[in-house]
């Protein structure tokens, strides 16, 4: 016959003792300090995306298809960048909209 189990309290780790990871002291704040970094490395991909798209479209020496690449990377890089201000907005003022007041996430 199996005997009861009861739950006791779960142990808690506090990852600043444990680790040497400074003032991030659960997973929220820790992907809260990764958001902006993530935002940035994005934003740098599209810029190189957007610049590489443009020297395909000067060295492209109007032949139609590499033209028409071109156009396509440079339209993709934009919508890129609206997507990536779109998501930074919606991320920065979600708690405000659900009227959170002691939570930010960026």
């Amino acid at each position: 016959m199996i005997s009861k189990v009861y739950a006791q309290n779960p142990p808690t780790v506090n990852l600043d003792k444990e680790f040497a990871y400074g003032n991030l002291t659960d997973l929220g704040s820790t992907l809260g300090h990764l958001a902006l970094p993530v935002f940035g490395f994005a934003a740098t991909m599209i810029v190189f995306y957007f610049l590489i798209a443009g020297v395909k479209f000067i060295v492209s020496e109007g032949d139609k298809t590499s033209v028409q690449e071109a156009k396509r990377m440079i339209t993709h890089s934009l919508i890129g960048f609206l997507l990536l201000i779109l998501l930074f907005l919606i991320v920065r003022f979600i708690p405000q909209f659900f009227g959170l007041t002691n939570f930010q996430i960026i």
